[in-house]
């Protein structure tokens, strides 16, 4: 499944043009041959661009359009396919004479490809201009690509284009859906059995009915909301069958685990608490209106030059947060670090803006190599415990969050994994 998405954004400045360029042409998300370009060369893009306004002496209004291509992180699609995708989509005839320079990033969960386009005609001199059928034009070009391919559908109402406050009420109203995802999966976690999974979310205020003569299980919110576990995303993570095989695996390393129910009871409470925080948070807090940034997302904290926001990703899949860093005119951000949770995002945001000490945790070169033993703790060890290397994950994440350069691709060329024997693997 492959979404079209128009950004809005203070796009009326070189300055802006400039900087959305750099940012999707970043080496930290994409790599040189994921990057192509319309009538333009990807390695000067920005002065074209300008040169071609310049040339028909159009350099007000709007100086590009960034639109974004994105597929679902379930689809078995390639970097290298998502990008030949972007080559086919740009040689619509809509784009016939407009310079384009895309990019396809592989610094996230799903794979999305943005599109930078130069509002001039470099043949014509004509303005691009835009309404509803034209943007229906590209979707239905970009669901004939993913049919191609085998891909995934999304079939809905054509030209439903919903007005901010339309959406925002959209997003407050499916506020306890997401509660209730981040209550399951985390029971889910927790619990030993169906018994002890319905138990436990009966503790915090939902009810549960899950029978054999029904195909789904259907959830009830404290405040009398049904959702059935087909619902939730991804569906594969929470049908019957998934819930009891985790479940048995629970089970399994239940006695390597020190007071399961306390554990089980505060961890729950944690989560809620932690939910109806940010939710409380997101909802009081104004939209961010920064030049390039896309727009949704909302300032939750501001410390030392450093703000975390976050931005509800709709369709039922949660929140995204993130922290930044004001560019020196405040007019902008920039040096992203994305996160799927509360915790994490507050954590480094209070790394970055200096409300935690880092002298007083692991130094660049410690963390280092913690990060290489843990690499090849894994390699050396491919059978071991899904506890374990889930816990190894974690702290891994955490390690190149903190020190984005870790994963340089350079750095990991020249690690070495070796055996017992002192064999290369």
């Amino acid at each position: 499944m492959a979404v079209i998405e128009f950004i809005n954004g203070k796009n009326k400045t070189y300055g802006a043009m400039k900087r959305v360029i750099e940012y999707i042409t970043n080496p930290a998300k994409t790599e040189p041959h994921l990057i192509g370009g319309l009538s333009c060369d990807i390695n000067n893009a920005y002065n074209q661009f300008v040169m071609t306004k310049r040339h028909y002496q159009k350099e007000a209004g709007r100086q590009y359009i960034h639109f974004m291509q994105s597929f679902a992180p379930y689809e078995k699609i390639t970097p290298e396919e998502v990008k030949s995708m972007a080559d086919e989509l740009v040689k619509m005839k809509q784009f016939e004479g407009y310079e384009i320079i895309y990019a396809t990033h592989i610094d996230r969960a799903h794979l999305h490809t943005h599109f930078i386009l130069n509002t001039v005609n470099a043949v014509t001199g004509l303005k691009w201009k835009q309404g509803a059928t034209e943007l229906q034009m590209i979707k239905d070009y970009s669901d004939e690509l993913c049919r191609k391919r085998g891909l995934t559908i999304t079939v809905g109402k054509k030209g439903n284009y919903k007005k901010r406050g339309e959406y925002r009420a959209k997003i407050k109203a499916q506020s306890w859906k997401h509660e209730l995802y981040l209550a399951v999966k985390e029971v889910k976690r927790l619990s030993k059995s169906k018994d002890d999974f319905i138990s436990n979310m009966n503790k915090l205020g939902y009810k549960v009915n899950w029978t054999d003569t029904r195909k789904h299980i259907t959830f009830v919110t404290p405040d009398g909301k049904k959702c059935r576990n087909n619902k939730l995303y991804p569906p594969e993570k929470f049908t019957k069958e998934s819930l009891l095989k985790t479940f048995e695996l629970n089970t399994s390393r239940a006695s390597d685990e020190v007071d399961i129910e306390n554990s089980t009871n505060c961890s729950i409470n944690s989560t809620v608490e932690n939910v109806k925080e940010y939710i409380v948070a997101y909802e009081k807090a104004e939209e961010l209106e920064l030049e390039g940034l896309r727009t949704g997302y909302r300032k939750i904290i501001e410390h030392n030059n450093y703000i975390l926001a976050m931005k509800e990703m709709g369709q039922g899949n949660g929140y995204e947060f993130v922290t930044w860093m004001y560019s020196y005119d405040k007019k902008g951000v920039t040096i992203g670090r994305y996160f799927n949770d509360y915790e994490s995002a507050k954590e480094n945001m209070a790394i970055r803006s200096g409300l935690i000490d880092r002298n007083k945790m692991f130094n660049e070169t410690e963390l280092k190599l913690i990060h290489t033993n843990l690499i090849n703790y894994v390699a050396l060890n491919p059978n071991i415990e899904y506890r374990i290397e889930e816990a190894i994950g974690s702290v891994l994440d955490k390690i190149e969050n903190i020190i984005p350069e870790i994963l340089a691709r350079d750095e990991l060329e020249e690690l070495e994994l070796v055996d017992d024997d002192g064999l290369e693997l």
